[in-house]
């Protein structure tokens, strides 16, 4: 197998800021924030960077490894929003339970852990919904139509604050 030296190995670039080698990449107080460049970094990308941080030769395997990684960065979006959740305090029940559940993921969704959909299931809320306001209404509106947990869905808002107009 090929082995590259560290300033060949490839870099998912999702933000423009960061280059196949570290020392190339770019400054972004060099550029106009007016330009409207995109500066998110994806799951994928910190994926690639977490999955070839050390690894040697590139084989078959390893890229096939790399190529079919369903695992999500604790320093995702994802993530962030799980520490907020880990973070709240719920009484016990079903929200608790959940809390519970997510705080035992396995951050990948290869369909083998308990926690798999309950964690897909927010990653898609993160995704879907960057403005967490709308999110909070939409998640308390479901609670209280869907599941009649009106008593759970304002203790929900109550720990994010009201809900913006």
């Amino acid at each position: 197998p090929y082995c590259s030296p560290a300033s060949e190995k490839p870099m998912a670039n999702s933000t423009p800021w960061i280059a196949t080698a570290p020392e190339d990449n770019l400054d972004p107080a060099d550029y106009s924030p007016l330009l409207g460049i995109e500066a998110n970094e994806t799951n994928r990308m910190m994926r690639i960077v977490e999955l070839m941080a050390d690894i040697g030769p590139i084989d078959w395997p390893a890229l096939r490894t790399i190529k079919y990684d369903m695992g999500y960065s604790q320093q995702s979006a994802a993530g962030s929003y799980l520490r907020q959740i880990a973070g709240l305090n719920f009484e016990p029940g079903e929200m608790s339970d959940a809390q519970q559940l997510l705080a035992e993921w396995d951050w990948n969704l290869d369909g083998e852990g308990r926690a798999d959909a309950l964690a897909a299931t927010v990653r898609r809320a993160v995704a879907a919904f960057g403005d967490s306001g709308r999110w909070h209404a939409l998640v308390a509106a479901g609670m209280t139509a869907r599941l009649g947990w009106a008593g759970p869905a304002r203790d929900y808002l109550d720990c994010y604050g009201p809900v913006p107009a």
